[in-house]
């Protein structure tokens, strides 16, 4: 799958000892839906997650990515560039769009 070398070496893990379920497109964005408490991430198969978020893709599919996944295959976008975003920045997203709503996207890399 596209960009999951990054996430599944990060977790340790080889790429024939899991199955992943998420597929990020290159500048596809994602918007942030908030903080969730499902302890499975779509993209790494990970399980036992104690900090994630729910992604909608422009398709309108719904993921549940654990913070890790998300800080290193997604994008912030500020002022028309894309910059890495925190595991820590990740995380403040989804409380913040759960506590104020609004709409916060970011962008595959």
């Amino acid at each position: 799958m596209l960009f999951m070398d990054a996430a599944i070496g990060a977790a340790g893990m080889k790429g024939q000892d899991i199955m992943a379920k998420a597929e990020f497109i290159k500048g596809a964005k994602y918007k942030v839906l908030g903080n969730t408490d499902y302890p499975v991430c779509d993209c790494c198969g990970k399980t036992n997650l104690t900090r994630a978020v729910g992604l909608e893709s422009e398709c309108g599919e719904i993921l549940n990515v654990g913070v890790i996944c998300a800080s290193k295959l997604l994008r912030q976008n500020y002022m028309g560039k894309t910059y890495k975003a925190s595991p820590e920045a990740v995380l403040s997203m989804g409380k913040r769009v759960k506590r104020e709503g609004g709409n916060t996207y970011l962008t595959a890399a």
